[in-house]
């Protein structure tokens, strides 16, 4: 039997809590910012400290999506790098990496310095993975960065940001993101509220979709767990502790009701054997035994460190950089979730310049989470939506919570 959760399967108590936490965000606690055409990154959202320590889009559907040929050109936005990184795999002549925060961009930098100069055991040690139970500690963490990766950073802003940081290295790369420690909160003190550490093992130990859903229709989805997991995932939580207020300026749902879904979906209907995110959003690492990101699996480390120098990081706010001379022409996109945050003018405009600066046939890849975003009617003969492919994919999209992977072509004659 499919009991995905609905909100009317959750007590009576719990449906009038989670209500009163939406009704505060719709009409009390939101702060109007600006979101016509002229709002940009730069005067929307704070970006002074690392958002992202990891990257939660799923990079098997990035690389299909755009289904880069060798040589080609593509931009990505930046976040934590691991994505950038791994479009090396299909042997791009350049991936420009473009984010507004220096943050983030700090990070990416650090990620590249540490592959120059690292081995692959020592690269995972740096960020904060314990492969095998290994753990060289914070005073090693620290070691590794001052004596092998320090010297490879390229600018001085890049260093002096991680030796004014190393509390970052000590405590783990992987886990200093605020989505990163939200996801901590939940599996420190909601998470056990349901299900204790065996259980979740258990779940993630599924090596057939037949008893995964089994498991979870019979052992999994209890209504403490259905409470928990939509009070935790509302829009107060998520956007005073996970991602920004301002995120949430065009989010027209109930977010811990829309987030219950979709995750009951995801844990029930896609595979879990080779689901890295769910086991550390549950865990806490990624310990290989639910696969690895394409960016952290050691076949693939020698070939990404040999193309590194492939990725070149910018800062600057995206729409204003494809509108400069620099930027050059893309043969692909990768958008993230951009899109969440801007009104339908300035995505009409984003649009529009992307279509300006890329190639014939180029793809455009982004996720919709809360906000359905999608080339529109008038501007279908410069984009085609390519609505099947998309369909097919957010079916499988490991990350849960993402309402839709889009994927788009470039029209040119």
């Amino acid at each position: 039997m499919n009991t995905t959760a609905t909100p009317e399967a959750l007590p009576l108590h719990i449906r009038l809590f989670s209500s009163a936490i939406q009704f505060y965000h719709e009409f009390l606690g939101r702060k109007t910012i600006a979101s016509g055409k002229s709002a940009t990154v730069e005067a929307t959202v704070d970006f002074s400290k690392i958002r992202y320590s990891q990257v939660w889009e799923d990079t098997r559907l990035l690389r299909q999506g755009l289904r880069l040929q060798p040589q080609s050109r593509v931009l990505s936005i930046a976040s934590a790098g691991d994505n950038a990184f791994a479009l090396l795999l299909d042997d791009p002549r350049e991936v420009v990496a473009i984010d507004f925060s220096p943050a983030q961009l700090a990070l990416c930098a650090l990620k590249i310095a540490a592959y120059k100069t690292l081995n692959y055991d020592d690269f995972t040690q740096l960020l904060g993975f314990e492969f095998d139970g290994r753990d060289i500690g914070p005073e090693g963490r620290v070691a590794l960065y001052e004596e092998k990766v320090r010297p490879a950073l390229t600018k001085e802003e890049y260093r002096l940001y991680w030796d004014e940081n190393l509390d970052l290295i000590r405590n783990k790369i992987i886990h200093i993101g605020r989505l990163e420690k939200f996801f901590g909160i939940y599996r420190k003190y909601v998470l056990p509220l349901s299900h204790f550490k065996s259980t979740t093992r258990t779940l993630l130990d599924g090596q057939d979709l037949a008893s995964q859903s089994k498991f979870f229709d019979s052992i999994w989805n209890t209504w403490i767990w259905r409470a928990g997991t939509r009070t935790f995932f509302g829009q107060m939580s998520l956007g005073h502790l996970g991602r920004d207020p301002k995120f949430f300026e065009h989010v027209r749902l109930d977010v811990g009701a829309f987030l219950l879904g979709k995750i009951s979906n995801g844990v029930r209907n896609i595979p879990i054997s080779d689901n890295y995110y769910a086991e550390y959003v549950f865990t806490g690492q990624q310990s290989g035994k639910n696969a690895l990101p394409d960016y952290l699996v050691r076949d693939n480390y020698d070939i990404i460190r040999s193309r590194i120098d492939r990725v070149q990081l910018v800062r600057a706010d995206v729409l204003k950089y494809l509108e400069s001379e620099e930027s050059g022409h893309f043969d692909g996109y990768n958008l993230s979730d951009i899109f969440e945050w801007m009104g339908e003018d300035l995505y009409k405009t984003f649009l529009t310049a992307i279509h300006k600066k890329g190639t014939k046939d180029a793809r455009i890849c982004y996720w919709n989470l809360f906000v359905p975003r999608e080339s529109p009617e008038e501007l279908k003969h410069l984009i085609r939506s390519e609505i099947e492919l998309s369909d097919a994919a957010t079916a499988k999209d490991r990350t849960y919570f993402y309402r839709r992977f889009v994927i788009e072509t470039i029209l040119k004659k």
